[in-house]
């Protein structure tokens, strides 16, 4: 029952000082059915407590994210937008036995972070198994 959370990047984009956004922080979350006995968002908790201690209104873009089928891994996976880190809410998830579309996700999340041109931290929350 171990969940690995992977500090993927940490996206500095030159944006000149003057018009560069704070920190958002992209929490990319496994919800496929090898997930369903998890603790991710324990895992969320103990990412996001020192964020909302130092900034509550840090930005967080908390998205869940998994394939009906196989094919649909290769298909564009949508980025939550971020809200303030003391609002960022925990989603209820019928876990089904589907596939992870990992990579789809990651460059959901740096495409979305490029758009903001701000810096970026993206964690992932996965348990490496595909269902």
């Amino acid at each position: 029952m171990c969940i690995r959370v992977v500090s993927l990047f940490c996206l500095l984009l030159f944006a000149p000082h003057s018009y560069a956004q704070e920190r958002t922080t992209y929490l990319l979350i496994d919800a496929s059915g090898s997930m369903a006995e998890k603790d991710a968002e324990g895992e969320i908790k103990k990412l996001l407590s020192p964020i909302t201690a130092q900034n509550p209104k840090a930005l967080v873009s908390r998205t869940y994210f998994r394939a009906a089928e196989a094919k649909m891994c290769w298909m564009p996976v949508g980025i939550e937008q971020p809200v303030p880190a003391d609002e960022s809410l925990s989603e209820s998830i019928d876990f089904h036995n589907d596939f992870t579309p990992l990579g789809e996700a990651l460059k959901a999340a740096i495409l979305h972070a490029l758009k903001g041109g701000g810096q970026a931290d993206i964690f992932l929350i996965s348990d490496e198994e595909q269902t």
